[in-house]
């Protein structure tokens, strides 16, 4: 959707899986999202805030991984960085059903690129510029679409596909889209089995 957003190149018809950041408010405050999180898995949580310098650990966490990922200058500081943030990733996914821990975190050259692209990225918001995201989706509303976003989603939570869909709190830009909830499947929803929607 965030590409569609930016750019004039037609699109026949979208299916939106549910993520985060579609509102640049959302990836400021993505340290706090993760806090409250944290409350529901303190031990990850304990780990994930450790790999901070101890004088940040109770600020922006996202800023100080993205330093920690994309500045600093020891690479086991680096390497440390990375597992806890793909850790604490993962543990966001554990309330769904059927869960174990994802193999792709195995590899260490992934969970390096994955953690400094995610920490870059919501270190700078995004590059979006307030509601930004909610403000263009008019440019979406000839285009049928399907927003299909896990109830359990703890790093991404649905209200903000939800504001999307037609008729909701006034809004509703995607005017020819809906949506759909499902109640036991988080953020990796897609990637550990397949829903049947209708």
């Amino acid at each position: 959707m965030m590409l569609r957003g930016c750019s004039p190149t037609p699109a026949g018809e979208k299916c939106q899986r549910g993520g985060l950041g579609q509102l640049s408010d959302d990836v400021q405050h993505l340290g706090g999202m993760y806090h409250e999180a944290g409350r529901f898995f303190p031990e990850e949580w304990a780990r994930f805030r450790s790999s901070a310098p101890e004088g940040e650990r109770e600020g922006d966490l996202v800023a100080a991984y993205n330093r920690l990922l994309n500045e600093h200058s020891d690479p086991a500081v680096r390497a440390r960085a990375a597992k806890n943030w793909c850790d604490w990733e993962d543990s966001l996914l554990s309330l769904e059903e059927g869960w174990a821990p994802s193999a792709r975190y195995e590899d260490a050259e992934f969970r390096m690129t994955f953690a400094r692209l995610c920490a870059h990225y919501f270190s700078h918001a995004a590059w979006l510029d307030g509601d930004e995201l909610l403000r263009n989706a008019y440019q979406l509303a000839g285009i049928p679409g399907f927003m299909v976003h896990g109830r359990l989603d703890l790093g991404g939570p649905p209200d903000v596909p939800w504001l999307l869909a037609p008729g909701v709190a006034g809004r509703g830009a995607w005017l020819r889209a809906s949506m759909v909830l499902p109640r036991a499947v988080a953020h990796g929803c897609f990637s550990r089995r397949r829903l049947h929607v209708r």
